[in-house]
């Protein structure tokens, strides 16, 4: 419905059909997962380039993994994340940040949903599945804590919200 389009828009939701781009943001506080809830797949340059840079702190880039596990989850968003190199970006911020267990478990999270479906040759060539087993390697202690994860909306008001899978060590 037009109507209900035009109003989220109003709200600042974009859609991948209005042939924008996502938001542009140099914000270092910005949240990458806030940025694909609100964008999409159109958010992929910017969730990259976040996890492309060597300035951003490490707890961001865990949250840029995730949002790149979250925009993995439909083919749509795989693909587009797959053809802007995203397997191996994910490879190297897990090597990078490789002693912080939840950029860790986020990247882990990130390559089982590239590697669905025709994503799994890409993350093979990037040497996920290497940097999977070094990451379970490098915090093989954290498997004796338990792992809680749940799916939850990030705007509770909004019908259709978009939802994102945490992962926390408990």
């Amino acid at each position: 419905d037009d109507t209900e389009r035009e109003r989220l828009r109003a709200e600042g939701w974009h859609f991948s059909s209005d042939k924008r781009k996502a938001i542009a943001t140099t914000d270092e506080e910005v949240d990458p997962l806030h940025l694909v809830c609100r964008s999409g797949a159109l958010a992929s340059p910017t969730v990259l380039g976040v996890l492309r840079s060597l300035t951003r702190p490490v707890e961001m880039k865990a949250r840029a993994l995730l949002a790149v596990a979250t925009l993995a989850e439909k083919d749509h968003g795989r693909g587009i994340v797959l053809s802007q190199g995203g397997a191996d970006v994910v490879v190297r911020a897990m090597r990078e940040g490789a002693n912080h267990s939840t950029l860790a478990a986020n990247g882990c999270a990130a390559l089982a949903n590239l590697a669905l479906g025709e994503g799994a040759s890409k993350v093979l060539a990037a040497q996920g599945v290497e940097a999977t087993l070094e990451a379970m390697a490098a915090h093989a202690g954290h498997a004796l804590r338990r792992v809680r994860a749940h799916r939850r909306p990030r705007h509770r008001q909004q019908r259709g919200a978009c939802h994102a899978y945490v992962v926390e060590l408990v």
